[in-house]
């Protein structure tokens, strides 16, 4: 007959951190990842501010002259809401919150009724918040490898520096051409 008792809890048993050069290979399998997500998150909070604010312009302005018709007051009232969701969903991110998934992943449904662009942009935000790398960058212990490692830095690729500064250039560009073209007539 058996003196173990199979109701009994088990054991604890002593949990031993890894060593400082496994949590360095950890932050730098998944800083790319991590990279990504905060960004997301300041696209989000700077979204988010800009809506707000575009209410905070028009929509007091024209609830206050009266203007407003019940569909318009329901528009500004989302427009309300998912600023509001941006911006938490966006301060999550950036401090790589598990709970933030929620809020981001519906802001991310959200934007994939914006056919194509949209679609492709909410696609990859719910990729960044559901893959395995998303689930390890947002859980409690990477939050802890991060405060370990802070002399680690992703380092952005001088590529997209060169597109971007390309991109604002053919931006403005453009709006000097339309402002020239405008006053041309």
């Amino acid at each position: 007959m058996s003196t173990e008792n199979p109701y009994q809890t088990p054991a604890a048993t002593e949990v031993v951190a890894p060593p400082a050069l496994q949590v360095r290979e950890v932050r730098e399998e998944h800083m790319k990842h991590e990279a990504s997500l905060k960004a997301v998150g300041f696209l989000g909070l700077l979204g988010g501010v800009l809506l707000l604010g575009s209410f905070a312009f028009v929509g007091i302005e024209a609830i206050a002259a009266g203007l407003l018709e019940s569909s318009s007051s329901m528009s500004l009232l989302f427009e309300v809401a998912f600023g509001t969701l941006q911006i938490i969903a966006g301060i999550g991110l950036r401090q790589l919150q598990g709970w933030a998934r929620i809020p981001a992943a519906i802001v991310a449904a959200v934007s994939m009724t914006s056919v194509p662009i949209g679609t492709i942009v909410g696609l990859y935000i719910l990729y960044l918040l559901f893959s395995p790398k998303g689930s390890k960058v947002l859980s409690a212990e990477y939050r802890e490898i991060v405060a370990v490692t802070p002399d680690m830095r992703y380092r952005t690729p001088r590529w997209f520096w060169i597109f971007i500064l390309v991109a604002v250039l053919v931006l403005v560009g453009f709006v000097v051409f339309v402002f020239f073209a405008a006053r041309a007539r």
